[in-house]
């Protein structure tokens, strides 16, 4: 969804989707359907969930013209209906703030909605890092492990969700790739070792992935 004409604040358009979206939907629109629905919305993404399909269809053309009176609109590239759940045999996912979110099962067969952190986030994360290193290609081991342990720490508290750890482990292995082709660039011996970087890793350690968040 975007805003025609001019540029709005974050803060300003927050409070304005609360009076436009978030307060409608809650006097309106779980008064008017047939089943539950739930939405949540973080700035100007969100996701509406409902029981029954044909109030998600209701609710998609009532959201138009909503939106219509206060000069919004959807972004249609980007909305749409499907199915999702426990019930459905549907394989559709949907991104939705960096994750990619999908129906997913435990090891003993128990449906669970999974998470995993979205194809789109997680280039620019790798890239992120890579342009991180570069530009700090001087800076001493001690002071540059030390700062990506920050960023680390930061992808492990905002995508340590239950299903991501592989995710985790992979941005992990990702930067002691790059650290390791950035410390044999600097290494008057040339190419340092896996053996060598392990002990590297052992006296500056990197943090190692974590599930800071457990949904079940």
């Amino acid at each position: 969804m975007h805003k025609q004409g001019g540029i709005i604040s974050p803060i300003l358009a927050n409070v304005y989707l609360h009076y436009v979206l978030d307060l409608w939907f809650k006097v309106y629109v779980q008064v008017k359907s047939k089943g539950e629905c739930h939405l949540v919305r973080y700035a100007d993404d969100f996701v509406a969930c409902f029981e029954y399909e044909e109030d998600a269809k209701w609710f998609y053309q009532e959201l138009r013209e909503r939106l219509a009176k206060f000069d919004l609109e959807i972004e249609t590239s980007k909305t749409r209906i499907f199915p999702f759940g426990r019930n459905t045999t549907s394989n559709e996912n949907f991104d939705f703030l960096g994750f990619t979110i999908y129906n997913a099962k435990t090891r003993n067969g128990q449906y669970r909605v999974g998470y995993k952190t979205s194809d789109k986030k997680s280039k620019v994360k790798k890239q992120n890092i890579k342009e991180f290193i570069k530009q700090n290609r001087n800076v001493k081991p001690k002071a540059l492990i030390k700062a990506l342990n920050r960023k680390l720490v930061g992808y492990y508290n905002y995508y340590g969700i239950s299903f991501n750890l592989s995710w985790l482990r992979e941005i992990y292995d990702y930067v002691m790739k790059e650290l390791k082709k950035w410390l044999s660039r600097r290494s008057q011996r040339g190419n340092i070792t896996w053996d060598k970087m392990q002990a590297i890793i052992k006296y500056l350690p990197l943090v190692k992935p974590k599930i800071t968040y457990s949904l079940w």
